[in-house]
């Protein structure tokens, strides 16, 4: 009787190349999100966000550069910053961001940019270099179309070492005042100082 011949293990399939750029696109920051999710930032690599988007390690570092950069183009908070500080919306420009800063950090998805700056720093010092300048690049090309001054890069970065230590406080020790103060209260309090590092030279908040 003739032998059927055997087949090919399934593993030797390679995954199906998508053409469509913007499809090709949406698939990676998926597979980022998916993996970022599961394995954390210091935990998840290119390498296996490529074989997840079905694309080579090259084509995905083509597209995003770095995995800091694919971190901030694939979490909720940050790829639609732009909109939340420039777009309409209820209040003054300080109240809109303190409303999505809380809405992204109430969450508890573990995915928030801070959050993560935070614990990559406790885990690797140096590891986390490279994250907290892409971060730091990305909030100083976000805010200084806001600010007039020559200080104004400092008060952005002081903004971020601010909200740093807030996030530390209220979401990650959570101890002390910050961490039991009522939604409202700290939503209040924040706005407030968010309006006076941004507009300490004296120029107009933006929605005022």
């Amino acid at each position: 009787m003739e032998k059927t011949p055997a087949k090919k293990e399934e593993a030797t399939i390679k995954p199906r190349r998508i053409r469509n750029p913007e499809l090709r696109r949406a698939a990676i920051l998926e597979a980022a999100f998916a993996a970022f999710s599961e394995r954390g930032y210091s935990g998840a690599t290119l390498r296996e966000i490529a074989a997840r988007a079905g694309v080579s390690h090259g084509l995905l570092k083509q597209h995003f550069g770095s995995k800091e950069q694919l971190f901030l183009a694939a979490i909720p908070g940050t790829r639609d910053w732009k909109d939340v500080v420039f777009g309409e919306g209820e209040g003054s420009a300080a109240e809109r961001i303190v409303a999505a800063f809380t809405k992204r950090e109430e969450a508890g998805t573990g995915l928030d940019v801070l959050v993560t700056l935070i614990r990559a720093a406790a885990e690797d010092v140096q590891g986390a270099d490279t994250l907290f300048e892409a971060v730091r690049d990305a909030t100083i090309e976000l805010y200084s179309p806001l600010l007039t001054g020559e200080d104004s890069r400092t008060r952005i970065e002081f903004l971020m070492a601010f909200l740093i230590g807030v996030t530390f406080s209220r979401h990650m020790v959570a101890g002390g005042l910050l961490a039991t103060m009522d939604h409202q209260s700290f939503s209040r309090l924040l706005a407030s100082m968010l309006d006076q590092i941004l507009w300490a030279d004296g120029s107009t908040p933006p929605g005022r």
